[in-house]
């Protein structure tokens, strides 16, 4: 990543990834691989089993995606 400074969560450690979810800059302490999440995502929303992950567009009854 071509991005300098340091992370959004400890503010110490030097910027390594970016969260898909959230858009923080985090350090590698702070980034979950698998997920490709920053910590504080995989906090508020959990860590799925490799095998029970939800599809794009998979959402529960009543619930819509708005694009804009």
């Amino acid at each position: 990543m071509s991005v300098e400074g340091l992370c959004q969560i400890c503010e110490r450690n030097p910027i390594d990834e970016g969260c898909t979810r959230c858009g923080q800059l985090v350090c590698s302490d702070h980034y979950h691989d698998t997920r490709g999440w920053c910590t504080e995502c995989v906090a508020e929303v959990g860590d799925w089993p490799e095998d029970d992950q939800p599809e794009p567009g998979d959402h529960p009854d009543g619930v819509d995606e708005y694009q804009f």
